[in-house]
């Protein structure tokens, strides 16, 4: 970035113009020669002046409280751009950090952190992992990558079910199979690769592990890494892969603002749905016919297999982006959003039942414990080539 004393001249100048100070601007033009710069006044802004003074103090206020530790100071001070600025000290805060690799902070649910002793670190991807999922009857981990590839790994020696510590060493050899994605040429390497997979689930039996990748195919495969199914009817990223409870088919959703239905046997597609402005971004079975989807457009549709004319229902009340959905018995649907909020959704009635306004950051995911709890997550990036599992 640079500024030049000719655009500082000439942004002085039209102030004064803008301001009515006629005289002045006749008298600043012609001695700081800006009646004879290139400029081309047509392109800049009204108040351009103003507008970067004002972001410049903004960006002091920032400066001056952000502290190195991760706090943020709160202050009432007021800032001046001809006085110096006088903190007045009310308190300090912890601000989230979106790239802590072992710890997160929320304000009002505090910090969690795993010791190195209760962490696995899987190695063996060449690039950043976008999406996992657990085999629902084995110790085994399914990995996405931006490198084409997925990873099934044994974590045998991790223990989901109580507080047993698991060996943080675990090797590449743990791993059981290796699928290589069929990938094209890519000749802008500053652009995600077609093949980077961006979603996977396995089916509720484990026999079977659904694929979505970045040019919006999606792939079936066995347990053992053998191709079954090639689904390719999106025409943009997939962002969310559901296999039915009899895992006869398959719900797979797309940023291309459509939900499609697949016969997982055939591949065959049985239903599009397209109810929505924008991406949409998740997908929940309630039952065999009816399932749940959400969009950055801020509503969710509740669906019929059935019938692609119109939603059952249609709910809206968020103020941004919708990340994630999730069912829990016959009518109640939970939701949360980049607005910081959980709701959770009578979908019989149409209305929000409850409404969580404690976070203070995006919620980006969120589930149902056994007890019908609800635990609410804010991510964490992982770090590129690489899986944490605390």
């Amino acid at each position: 970035m640079s500024l030049t004393s000719e655009e500082v001249n000439f942004l002085v100048y039209r102030y004064l113009l803008e301001s009515g100070f006629i005289h002045s601007a006749f008298a600043f033009g012609h001695e700081s020669l800006i009646t004879k710069s290139s400029i081309d006044g047509s392109k800049v802004i009204p108040g351009a002046l103003i507008s970067f003074i004002q972001k410049g103090l903004q960006f002091v206020e920032v400066e001056t409280h952000v502290n190195e530790d991760g706090t943020e100071t709160i202050c009432d001070g007021t800032f001046s751009a001809i006085e110096p600025h006088k903190c007045n000290i009310k308190s300090k805060r912890r601000i989230f950090d979106p790239y802590a690799a072992d710890s997160f902070e929320d304000n009002i649910f505090g910090s969690q952190e795993a010791s190195s002793d209760e962490v696995m670190y899987l190695r063996g991807h060449s690039n950043i992992v976008c999406s996992c999922s657990w085999h629902p009857n084995q110790p085994v981990l399914a990995s996405g990558s931006g490198d084409a590839t997925v990873r099934i790994w044994r974590t045998s020696k991790l223990s989901r079910g109580n507080d047993e510590h698991v060996d943080k060493k675990a090797k590449t050899e743990d791993k059981l199979v290796v699928i290589n994605i069929p990938a094209k040429k890519q000749e802008d390497s500053s652009q995600p690769s077609d093949s980077m997979v961006v979603s996977l689930k396995w089916n509720s039996s484990g026999s079977f592990l659904a694929t979505g990748t970045y040019d919006g195919k999606v792939h079936t495969w066995t347990a053992n890494g053998q191709r079954a199914q090639v689904l390719d009817r999106h025409r943009a990223p997939i962002s969310a892969i559901k296999w039915s409870p009899s895992d006869d088919r398959v719900l797979t959703a797309s940023f291309d603002k459509s939900v499609i239905l697949w016969n997982a046997s055939t591949g065959a597609v049985e239903n599009t749905f397209a109810y929505h402005q924008g991406a949409i971004t998740d997908i929940d079975w309630k039952d065999e016919t009816t399932f749940a989807m959400c969009s950055i457009d801020r509503t969710i549709s509740v669906c019929s297999t059935k019938s692609t004319s119109t939603p059952e229902a249609k709910l809206e009340g968020h103020a941004a982006d919708i990340n994630m959905i999730k069912w829990i018995g016959s009518s109640n649907l939970a939701s949360c959003s980049d607005d910081s909020t959980i709701k959770i959704w009578n979908a019989k009635t149409k209305s929000c039942v409850q409404d969580f306004t404690q976070h203070t950051r995006e919620v980006c995911a969120i589930d149902w414990a056994n007890s019908g709890q609800l635990a609410r997550f804010i991510y964490r990036t992982v770090f590129p080539g690489s899986i944490s599992i605390a």
